[in-house]
């Protein structure tokens, strides 16, 4: 859309028609868009892959495709990291973070291992958020021996650096967004239905 306008200058799919080829979306779950105008769209529960858009709709990738050694199961939020030229993917299923090459400025890398983060305890991760090279991530309910919680992470070193949550905790998070200029998180939860603040403070020394 246009800031102001009520009709779409694009649309991705094809509209009540779910399917399988490049023209058609199935439960699409988030979208990510570059400062080069290109555009992410996660296929998540259907299809499970990323579609890559150029500014006018033209299909630029498929993601997951070879040479890539990846396989995506509900990729249900995406955050990009233009300085590392990577998507950072919520692989829910997978319980773990993935972050492939971009290829914003360049094809080159398309054939690199993603950058991935996965441990026993992480869960099912329902989103992702980037602010500068860090990732900030929440998962979901997975099981009793898991806790729900945020996960600090960094794709460079794929580990996760730290665990955080309100003190009443976590319900059920579904989502995860980052002001901007760096100074608070924002996720949203579902059952109960609420928006949590957190605010981002410097590292103790």
């Amino acid at each position: 859309f246009r800031p102001g306008e009520s009709e779409p200058v694009l649309t991705f799919g094809q509209p009540f028609e779910p399917g399988v080829g490049v023209h058609h979306l199935c439960k699409p779950t988030h979208v990510a868009i570059a400062s080069t105008g290109e555009i992410f769209i996660a296929d998540g529960y259907c299809n499970s892959r990323i579609l890559k858009f150029n500014a006018a709709g033209g299909l630029l990738r498929v993601i997951p495709n070879p040479p890539e050694f990846l396989s995506l199961l509900v990729p249900h939020a995406l955050a990009l990291i233009e300085s590392m030229d990577r998507i950072c993917v919520a692989d829910r299923e997978n319980m773990r973070v993935t972050c492939p090459r971009a290829g914003l400025f360049s094809n080159k890398g398309y054939g690199d291992q993603a950058l991935t983060i996965q441990q026993p305890d992480m869960g099912r991760v329902f989103g992702v958020a980037a602010l500068g090279n860090i990732v900030y991530a929440v998962n979901g309910p997975t099981s009793s021996l898991l806790p729900v919680r945020g996960l600090t992470i960094d794709p460079q070193s794929e580990s996760v650096i730290d665990h955080w949550a309100p003190e009443e905790g976590f319900g059920n998070p579904h989502a995860i967004a980052a002001c901007p200029n760096g100074t608070a998180l924002y996720v949203a939860e579902i059952a109960p239905n609420r928006i949590w603040k957190f605010e981002l403070v410097p590292p103790k020394k």
